[in-house]
């Protein structure tokens, strides 16, 4: 993002987080509320003293503001290092803990918002996924393709049961695999689409999309993903009543395992292995 479209995106997920009224922010500031309005649409960029005036409302300044700051930068990126490697929810709290008291004050917000969706919705821990899911929800178009990815394919991994996105495709169709950019966004999208799939596409389709996946999660050397990722292909052979292929992976996932894995990817692999024996 520049300059402009970071300090419009800023403005309304802010606004949105913290729940205030333009009214308010138009009576505190003194700037006419339609003129907030198309700031945080984009459609007008503030001049240097509304800048100084929206951003000292919300506690911060211009300096501060657009400052490039490595160390925020490195938190983020480590951040969705262990998001991407599922790495334990613990790990990943203290990460978001790091850095909650400085971030709201720059523009690397949006991203942490982003991030801190992610890593609630992929724990499960709805109540604090949604605070930043609903504001986002609103502003995600004003996000990088590669961002927006991310977004959507998180919403579409852990959070559809909230019914807030209401058919799978409004999803899908808001993501174009050839414009993104990251290839763990791009991993991470094929993914999703393996994790969907059964309900929407045959098997050559399912197949293609993890092969995309494997091949980047053995690249970065991701057995955590890689064991999901298998539990999930199983899955979908298993929805389309391909059950010998389906245990074949089942069988191939066991011996993946390590000592520190989640014990419960064990029972859950056991459990499926059980069903497919009953159906054959």
């Amino acid at each position: 993002m520049n300059n402009d479209h970071q300090l419009c995106c800023f403005l309304k997920l802010t606004r949105l987080m913290k729940r205030e009224a333009q009214k308010k922010i138009a009576y505190s500031t003194g700037i006419d509320i339609s003129l907030i309005s198309r700031f945080e649409k984009g459609k007008r960029v503030p001049t240097d003293k509304q800048t100084q005036k929206l951003l000292a409302f919300y506690g911060t300044d211009p300096e501060t503001f657009f400052r490039e700051d490595e160390n925020i930068e490195n938190i983020l990126n480590n951040l969705f290092e262990a998001i991407y490697y599922a790495k334990d929810y613990d790990l990943r709290e203290q990460i978001v803990l790091s850095i909650a008291n400085q971030i709201d004050k720059t523009h690397y917000y949006p991203y942490y918002c982003l991030l801190c969706f992610c890593h609630y919705a992929s724990k499960e821990k709805i109540k604090n996924a949604r605070r930043y899911f609903l504001s986002l929800t609103k502003t995600i178009d004003m996000f990088t393709h590669d961002l927006k990815a991310l977004f959507y394919i998180f919403s579409m991994l852990y959070y559809v049961d909230l019914r807030h996105i209401k058919e799978f495709e409004l999803s899908t169709n808001k993501i174009i695999p050839s414009k993104i950019v990251n290839q763990r966004i791009l991993a991470l999208y094929h993914y999703s689409q393996i994790y969907i799939s059964p309900n929407h596409s045959d098997m050559f389709e399912i197949l293609m999309h993890y092969t995309e996946c494997r091949s980047q999660f053995e690249k970065d050397h991701n057995h955590r993903r890689l064991m999901m990722l298998n539990i999930v292909i199983a899955n979908a052979y298993s929805a389309l009543n391909r059950i010998k292929e389906s245990i074949e992976k089942d069988l191939e996932t066991l011996t993946m395992l390590k000592e520190d894995d989640e014990p419960s990817w064990k029972y859950t692999i056991q459990h499926n292995l059980a069903c497919s024996y009953l159906q054959l």
